[in-house]
């Protein structure tokens, strides 16, 4: 057993937190965005702006994607608790970022 895991409380340990928070989920689910990102793009120079939103990126499909995305984040930041200084800045920098990106 190493000492990051003794370090760590229980609930980091989760093993359903412990897949949530992982890098390979993260990359995933990052690249099925990208993907739908693109497709909405081509939607988009095809069609036009309006067909791209209906169908990509004011879909639910493409919202579930988008949550389990943050949320997935969200547990990769819980679990390097407790933060120092530099990590809570981007932490609100990114959380700012994606709200102004989504607006």
């Amino acid at each position: 057993m190493n000492s990051r895991s003794t370090e760590q409380p229980a609930w980091q340990r989760n093993p359903i937190f412990e897949f949530f928070a992982s890098l390979k989920l993260a990359v995933v689910l990052l690249a099925v965005i990208i993907v739908a990102a693109i497709a909405g793009t081509i939607y988009e120079s095809s069609f036009d702006a309006k067909i791209a939103r209906a169908y990509v990126y004011d879909a639910q499909w493409f919202n579930l994607w988008l949550i389990m995305h943050d949320a997935s984040l969200a547990r990769s930041a819980l679990s390097r608790w407790p933060w120092r200084k530099h990590h809570l800045a981007f932490i609100i920098t990114l959380l700012i970022g994606s709200l102004i990106g989504r607006i």
